[in-house]
C-alpha cells in the first residue's frame, strides 16, 4: 500500500535533488513542517529516501517512508526533471488486535490515503512553484529549447 504522485521541475538533476535534501531550498517548500521530513539515504541523481513523521489525535507518532525518484523528463531534455514521489504509510497505525491476529484497519487506510495525497500534492505544487514559477511543464513542452541541453 502507497500513494504515488508526480511534478516537473524546471532544472537539472542536481539541482532537483537540492530542493529535496538541502536545509535552505526545502524550508522554502515545505515551510514550518520541514522537521518532519527526515533524509535516510541517497543515490544520487536518482533518488532521496526520508521518514516523513506525524502524530495522530491521540499523541502516537507515526513514520511514514517517502521516496522521491527522480529522472529526466526526456532523452534529449536536461533542464526538465521529472520527480514521482511515492509514500508508504507506517503500518502501525492501521493495525487492529483482534485476540492474538493482527488485521488492518482498511476505513483508516483509505483516510490515510486521501490525506496523505491532498498534503503531498499541495507540498509538490509548493516546490513547483518555487522552481518554475507559474509554469506547469506538459508533455508537449518537452521539446522546447529552454529544456534542451543547449538552452539557445
Amino acid at each position: 500500500m502507497f500513494i504515488h504522485t508526480r511534478i516537473r521541475l524546471f532544472c537539472e538533476l542536481n539541482r532537483a535533488q537540492r530542493w529535496l535534501t538541502h536545509e535552505d531550498f526545502m524550508g522554502k517548500w515545505l515551510k514550518d513542517e520541514m522537521n518532519q521530513l527526515e533524509l535516510v539515504g541517497m543515490e544520487p541523481r536518482e533518488k532521496v529516501e526520508c521518514l516523513w513523521s506525524s502524530t495522530d489525535d491521540q499523541g502516537n507518532t507515526f513514520k511514514d517512508a517517502v521516496v522521491f525518484h527522480m529522472m529526466p523528463c526526456a532523452a534529449r531534455t536536461q533542464y526538465c526533471t521529472e520527480i514521482h514521489l511515492m509514500v508508504h504509510p507506517d503500518t502501525a497505525r492501521f493495525e487492529l488486535s483482534k485476540g492474538a491476529a493482527v488485521e488492518l484497519d482498511h476505513e483508516a487506510v483509505e483516510v490515510w490515503r486521501k490525506s496523505a495525497l491532498d498534503y503531498w500534492k499541495q507540498a509538490l505544487e509548493s516546490l513547483r512553484q518555487c522552481v518554475n514559477g507559474d509554469w506547469v511543464i506538459e508533455d508537449r513542452d518537452l521539446n522546447r529549447s529552454i529544456l534542451l541541453k543547449s538552452r539557445l
